[in-house]
């Protein structure tokens, strides 16, 4: 939860089982009109979901950036922006074989 909280900076409220994230308002591009007023930050509730028993007997053979580039190039990844997607956390680094995920 430490890890969830810290990524996305959010907060938990304990008594109704709220998760909540601040987001902040995107950036225009260069081509949208100027004259638009300014988005103010805004909070939404996102559900999380965590799995510490992610095993694969040949994840060891493959290097922790080659599974990255092949999570991007299937659409896994986290939007820093958004606050949301996914997460992985490393568990063993000598096999190899497990890790984590939110």
């Amino acid at each position: 939860m430490q890890m969830l909280l810290y990524v996305t900076n959010g907060k938990l409220d304990n008594q109704s089982s709220r998760f909540e994230v601040q987001l902040l308002p995107r950036k225009p591009k260069f081509w949208q009109v100027k004259k638009k007023p300014p988005q103010t930050a805004s909070t939404v509730s996102r559900c999380a979901v965590m799995t510490s028993s992610m095993w694969h007997t040949s994840l060891s053979f493959i290097y922790y950036s080659v599974f990255f580039k092949m999570c991007k190039a299937h659409g896994i990844g986290y939007d820093v922006q958004q606050k949301e997607g996914t997460i992985f956390t490393i568990f063993e680094e000598q096999k190899r074989h497990r890790f984590g995920m939110l």
